[in-house]
């Protein structure tokens, strides 16, 4: 959930002391570019609001919300001012309980009725608090929260029947990380598939079906992460930001920027004063 537009893989280490790794994260207002991790990805939102992307899915998590997001999957995600525990545990720690975990999707609904869905909650909320602790013997308290976590999410929230084609096409993450890199450059679908060895129609379906939005959206979504990014850390004027970043249409760009950032580019300005 860091702020890395250059990245389509992320790499992650584990707390030095744990197998896995667990921290609270505190962001401001903004978006998360495509990505993928050879890790299940575990995110309780605290406050404020995040939204995520994922096999063509949209999820919106308030506070006490929690989602799954298996490895290998391509996701992004856009959020207001928010605070969320962030747990990510090893394809490797899990195949020790669970075959071919790599191929597993996760389906969880927001449903306060369900008791284990406020029990994992709890659970995300005690690891943290026992990780910080470091009283002797945490470890063991900590692992033993983890595995009643993922009894739970493979158990009731797995998907059945399904293994996933994740993100190990290699030319798909090929293509993302070149939008990230060169999106100041013209690109279109045509060029991309021709760069990159897809039949355009093919690229664009497997490119929605993985992100949940079209490949054209990700380039434009793209570079507003970079006008957010100058609006909020320059004082160059709005206008030229939307245009030194590869958007000449203000109208457009400020009507798709209020619906991913909440506000408009100059209330984001303002917020930051």
């Amino acid at each position: 959930m860091k702020n890395d537009l250059d990245s389509e893989y992320e790499l992650v280490l584990n707390n030095t002391d744990l197998d896995v790794k667990i921290f609270k994260s505190n962001e401001l207002a903004g978006t998360r570019a495509l990505h993928w991790h050879r890790h299940i990805e575990i995110v309780l939102v605290l406050e404020g609001s995040v939204t995520f992307n994922y096999e063509s899915q949209t999820t919106v998590l308030n506070p006490g919300n929690f989602i799954a997001i298996g490895s290998g999957i391509l996701h992004s995600s856009s959020h207001s001012n928010n605070s969320s525990i962030v747990l990510q545990v090893p394809v490797t720690y899990i195949s020790h309980y669970w075959d071919n975990p790599e191929n597993i999707l996760f389906t969880i609904h927001n449903n306060y009725e369900d008791k284990e869905y406020h029990e994992v909650v709890s659970l995300i909320q005690e690891m943290f608090e026992v990780s910080e602790s470091k009283y002797p013997g945490y470890r063991f308290k900590f692992n033993e929260l983890l595995l009643r976590t993922l009894f739970h999410l493979f158990t009731k929230y797995r998907q059945r029947g399904i293994l996933i084609d994740s993100i190990h096409d290699k030319r798909l993450g090929e293509v993302i990380g070149y939008v990230n890199n060169n999106y100041l450059q013209t690109l279109t679908v045509k060029a991309l598939s021709e760069k990159f060895n897809y039949n355009a129609d093919y690229l664009s379906r497997i490119f929605k079906k993985k992100s949940g939005i079209s490949l054209g959206r990700y380039i434009y979504v793209v570079r507003l992460a970079h006008v957010y990014f100058e609006i909020v850390n320059s004082n160059k004027s709005i206008r030229k930001i939307f245009t030194d970043s590869g958007i000449t249409n203000i109208r457009l760009g400020t009507k798709i920027f209020l619906e991913y950032y909440r506000s408009l580019p100059s209330e984001v300005r303002r917020q930051q004063k």
